[in-house]
């Protein structure tokens, strides 16, 4: 058996009743039985069924590749890779896998994992873009030593593309849904990831029309009451954030967060997700003691489920300090920014878009406690960040313009702080609707520096 952390990691990962797309990379292949024999004592109500892929062709493996509450292994999944039959009807009916509540586990020898990714980007591009989680393995004399997870989702990935990726990511996804023999999941799954990137991009208007024919289909399909609704109703809200329109936000996040609730139970990163959602919106209502009660049960499941080092451990981190920098607790503040900053650095980069936002937010602390010297270097970072991979025109870009020209006006360099917040204005006059928060602060704060 698996010693108590180790379990807690796979138990983390594996869901029967979702699909999942689990990639193991092993040292031993008797860490496959290992694992297997895991899943058989913790999830005693699932079927389990092992494809022979060696031997069947994908026609004849359907039959047991569809069922609800079901662990479905591939040993050796490279089988798969070197078979054209098999990886292409994998990529033409992963959205019709998806539907059933399974989880589909594949086997891979870690010494060859430079392999499968290049061979699983060429081949099957699409199966990674849909809750997939790689897990490595590490084999002690009798049993696993150590298991690292890798499970940070779309929103780390697009994170980290530059804008002109993220333009041809936007590309083929727009590619693809000019497919009229797409089922109605698939098509769903494509207009959400097309809207999360144009709002990656700042492109509001275009992401609310995709995001809205995404929920209307989800609703249709699959009802209110599932999971990618929930994710549906989530996004929809956070673009309204995103766009300063919070009384439209607030009641998706609790649409999604209720869902949740039934479906996952209360302790499950996806609860942990809607509680930081619902406090960002309270933060930014002014309503402070809402969002920190929300962002501490947030962090809570967050340390108990994920890694320590993983993004959203991180960014409970980070959204913790930024809410007692504003309450003007510095002292609570600033070991959480260290400590956000030190994880986005080594999981996600030093080029991503979390990472900027570690650097900008640790910089508003420095600034506001009087450490200027401190402050300025993190603000220049964070902004060089943003405009390599967001573009100038971005409000995240616009946010780091206003920063700084707040930043000099606090030190009373009136030309440079002028400089920065024409900038500021001028991109979020051209992305953000005229009634918007922040475009609204910018131009107040354009006129102050105007008078000095």
């Amino acid at each position: 058996m698996l010693d108590r952390d180790l379990s807690k990691k796979l138990k983390r990962v594996l869901n029967p009743k979702r699909f999942r797309f689990v990639v193991i990379l092993y040292e031993s292949s008797l860490d496959i039985a290992k694992i297997k024999e895991f899943i058989s004592s913790e999830y005693v109500d699932a079927l389990q069924t092992t494809f022979d892929v060696k031997s069947k062709s994908y026609a004849q493996l359907t039959e047991h590749l569809y069922c609800d509450n079901c662990f479905c292994y591939i040993d050796d999944f490279s089988v798969v890779l070197d078979n054209r039959e098999l990886y292409s009807a994998f990529n033409q009916r992963r959205d019709k896998i998806a539907k059933y509540a399974m989880n589909l586990v594949v086997f891979y020898p870690k010494k060859l994992q430079n392999k499968l990714f290049v061979s699983a980007s060429n081949l099957i591009p699409d199966f990674w873009e849909f809750r997939s989680a790689v897990l490595t393995l590490q084999s002690g004399e009798k049993e696993i030593k150590s298991i690292d997870v890798k499970e940070f989702g779309l929103k780390y990935e697009y994170n980290g593309m530059n804008q002109e990726e993220k333009l041809q990511e936007i590309a083929r996804l727009e590619k693809r849904l000019k497919n009229e023999t797409l089922e109605e999941g698939e098509t769903s799954n494509l207009l959400n990831n097309t809207a999360m990137l144009y709002n990656e991009l700042g492109k509001y208007q275009k992401a609310k029309s995709l995001y809205l024919k995404a929920l209307k289909i989800r609703e249709e399909v699959l009802g209110e009451e599932h999971l990618d609704t929930a994710i549906s109703y989530n996004n929809l809200a956070g673009l309204y954030e995103s766009m300063g329109e919070y009384k439209k936000a607030e009641p998706l996040y609790l649409k999604a967060l209720k869902i949740r609730e039934n479906l996952s139970g209360e302790k499950h990163p996806d609860i942990a997700s809607s509680y930081n959602n619902l406090a960002l919106i309270y933060e930014s209502m002014g309503e402070y003691k809402k969002a920190e009660l929300l962002y501490l049960k947030a962090l809570k499941i967050r340390e108990n489920l994920l890694d320590e080092e993983h993004p959203d451990t991180a960014s409970s981190y980070s959204n913790l300090a930024l809410l007692y920098n504003n309450m003007g607790e510095y002292k609570k503040a600033e070991p959480l920014n260290l400590k956000a900053l030190k994880i986005a650095k080594k999981v996600l980069g030093e080029e991503n878009s979390n990472t900027a936002i570690s650097y900008n937010n640790l910089a508003l602390l420095y600034k506001n406690m009087g450490e200027y010297k401190k402050a300025e270097p993190l603000y220049l970072k964070a902004l060089k960040i943003r405009e390599n991979l967001l573009g100038e025109e971005h409000p995240d870009t616009a946010t780091s313009y206003n920063n700084l020209a707040l930043f000099y006006y606090a030190l009373g360099e009136w030309e440079k702080a002028y400089g920065f917040m024409q900038r500021a204005v001028d991109v979020l006059s051209k992305v953000l609707p005229s009634n918007h928060p922040n475009l609204i602060s910018a131009k107040k704060n354009l006129e102050v520096i105007e008078r000095k």
